[in-house]
């Protein structure tokens, strides 16, 4: 399953449109494929607090992630866990 961002004009509202306005598709995916995501990817998990995994790399980048099980993490989480840890939505199941 993916989920689709909508695209938004220049006046800040959503673009009418087909799904060729879409700009970015982002998978809907749990803490656990996140976290197989990272391993295979080089980042360590150096912490946990609670629910929540500390993930780092060799070269610095780090990134929390909040496991609860096969919970489906929310797109703007999803978003700053990708962004967090520098990779793409395609490395992404």
């Amino acid at each position: 399953m993916v989920r689709a961002v909508a695209s938004f004009d220049s006046s800040g509202g959503e673009s009418a449109g087909s799904r060729s306005d879409v700009s970015e598709r982002y998978p809907v995916c749990n803490a656990k494929d996140v976290s197989r995501v990272l391993r295979r990817h080089g980042f360590d998990m150096i912490s946990q607090k609670g629910s929540h995994q500390k993930w780092r790399h060799a070269n610095g980048r780090q990134v929390i992630v909040a496991m609860h099980g096969n919970k489906p993490i929310p797109i703007g989480t999803l978003k700053s866990i990708i962004e967090g840890c520098g990779l793409s939505v395609e490395d992404f199941p």
